[in-house]
C-alpha cells in the first residue's frame, strides 16, 4: 500500500502496476501532464487507486495526446471523492479498458471535451457510483461495458453525452447451498449442495473460483446446469492451490 499521489510529467512512459498493489491519495492516485502515458497493470484488477479527500481517482491535465489506462480497479467505498478518471482538457488517441470503477462520489469516466479519433472505451465496469458511469462532451463509441445491471445504463450507472453504448455486457454471479439443515453449513458426514447461478448479457463465457477448505471438504460431484452451454468444449474442473482454502 502506498500513500501518496504520482506525477507523470515525462512523455512516453509506461507505468505498470503489480498484483496486490494500493495507492491511497488525498489528491489524484495519478496526475498526468504528459503524452504517450500508459498506466498498466500486471493482472486485470490486481491494483487499486483508492482516491480520498474530494479528489479524482486519475486527472489528466491538459490537452493530452495518446493516454493509456488497463485493468485498474479505482475505489471510491466510504471515502469523498470526485471522478474516477476525469480528463480536464481535450484528448487525441485515448484508450480506457478493463478496469473497474466504483463507488466513486462524481463519475466513473467524464471527458470535459469529446475525445478526438481513436477512442477506445470498453470492457469496463461501472457501478454505484454517485454520478454517471460515463460523462462527455459529444459522443462516440462506448460499446460493450458493464454498467452494473443485467439491463445496462438504463437501470445501472448511466450515461451523458454518449448515445452509442448498445451492445453492453453483463456478469454477476451468486451462491445457493441446498440439502443441508443450516444455510451455509454442511453437517458432518452430509453433503452439501452448492448452486452457482449467473446473470449473463452479451459474454462468451466466464470463469470463477469457488475456495473450500480441502482438509475438511471433498467434491462429490460437478453437474454442469442446463441453462448454459459449455463454450468450445470447456468442461468445469476441480482443482486446488496450496494455501488458498
Amino acid at each position: 500500500t502506498f500513500t501518496g499521489g504520482y506525477h507523470v510529467d515525462r512523455p512516453h512512459l509506461t507505468i505498470k502496476l503489480m498484483k496486490g498493489v494500493i495507492i491511497i491519495n488525498n489528491s489524484p492516485c495519478f496526475a498526468i501532464n504528459a503524452d504517450y502515458t500508459t498506466i498498466t497493470h500486471e493482472v486485470i484488477g490486481g491494483a487499486k487507486c483508492i482516491p480520498t479527500g474530494g479528489s479524482n481517482g486519475i486527472q489528466v491535465n491538459g490537452d493530452r495526446l495518446n493516454i493509456v489506462i488497463e485493468g485498474l480497479e479505482i475505489d471510491g467505498t466510504g471515502q469523498s471523492t470526485g471522478n474516477g478518471i476525469h480528463f480536464a482538457g481535450s484528448i487525441t488517441d485515448v484508450v480506457i479498458a478493463n478496469n473497474k470503477i466504483h463507488h466513486l462520489g462524481g463519475n466513473g469516466l467524464h471527458f470535459s471535451a469529446k475525445p478526438l479519433n481513436v477512442v477506445e472505451v470498453q470492457g469496463n465496469l461501472f457501478q454505484n457510483n454517485g454520478g454517471v458511469g460515463i460523462s462527455s462532451i459529444g459522443d462516440f463509441d462506448a460499446k460493450y461495458n458493464s454498467w452494473g445491471h443485467l439491463d445496462g445504463p438504463a437501470a445501472g450507472d448511466g450515461v451523458t453525452g454518449v448515445n452509442t453504448h448498445t451492445p453492453f455486457t453483463h456478469v454477476a454471479l451468486s451462491l445457493a447451498t441446498s440439502t443441508t439443515p443450516v444455510l451455509n453449513t454442511v453437517v458432518i458426514g452430509n453433503n452439501i449442495v452448492v448452486t452457482v447461478k449467473a446473470d449473463l448479457a452479451n459474454v462468451t463465457g466466464a470463469t470463477f473460483d469457488l475456495a473450500y477448505d480441502k482438509d475438511k471438504l471433498e467434491v462429490v460431484s460437478i453437474v454442469d446446469g442446463s441453462v448454459f452451454s459449455s463454450v468450445y468444449g470447456a468442461t468445469s474442473q476441480t482443482t486446488h492451490t496450496a494455501g488458498s482454502g
